[in-house]
Formats: C-alpha cells, structure tokens, sequence
C-alpha cells in the first residue's frame, strides 16, 4: 500500500534546495596537467561577448578539448574568428597528448 511519504519527501527536498539563499556549490574536477590548457581556451573564450554568460566557459573549454561536435559548432556561429578558434583548440589538445 501506498503511503505517500516518499512523494511528501521529495517535495519537502526540493522545495529546500529551491528557496535557499545560495545556490549548492557544483562540483569542480581538477584536471591536473590540462589545467594550464583549460584555463588557455577559457581566456580566449571569456574575450566573446556572444559567448559569455550563455554557457560556462571551462565547461565549453572541455567540450572543446574532447572534440565535441555541438560545442565546435557553437563556436563556429558565435565565435568572432570561428575558423581560427577550433584550430586553437587543436593545437592545445596537440600539446596535451605530447606531454603523455
């Protein structure tokens, strides 16, 4: 049978999370060695104005470090020099796999 409590639970949890004052802090992996890297392409992307405050820049920067499709082609519509940015990023991935 069915008592309802863990309905009445979830609620209760989620309007916690939802009406406190700060938001939960989000997880952040260190990367060790792709540090530099990262924070290399997210400089670069913090320069877009069409960029920033659309999406986070390291995880855009990881996006892009891993070769995903939908990121290169937000890039490519929102980046001021769409065809020179991927080629960038490229170029760091390059130096990454060379320190292996």
């Amino acid at each position: 049978m069915k008592s309802g409590e863990g309905k009445k639970n979830l609620l209760e949890a989620i309007e916690k999370v939802s009406t406190a004052p700060q938001p939960q802090a989000g997880v952040r992996i260190d990367y060790a060695a792709m540090e530099p890297f990262l924070r290399d392409i997210t400089t670069h992307l913090s320069k877009e104005t069409n960029i920033v405050g659309h999406y986070p820049l390291r995880w855009l920067a990881i996006k892009l470090m891993e070769g995903d499709s939908e990121a290169e082609k937000l890039i490519h519509d929102r980046h001021s020099d769409a065809a020179g940015f991927p080629a960038h990023c490229g170029t760091v991935t390059r130096r990454i796999r060379s320190r292996r």
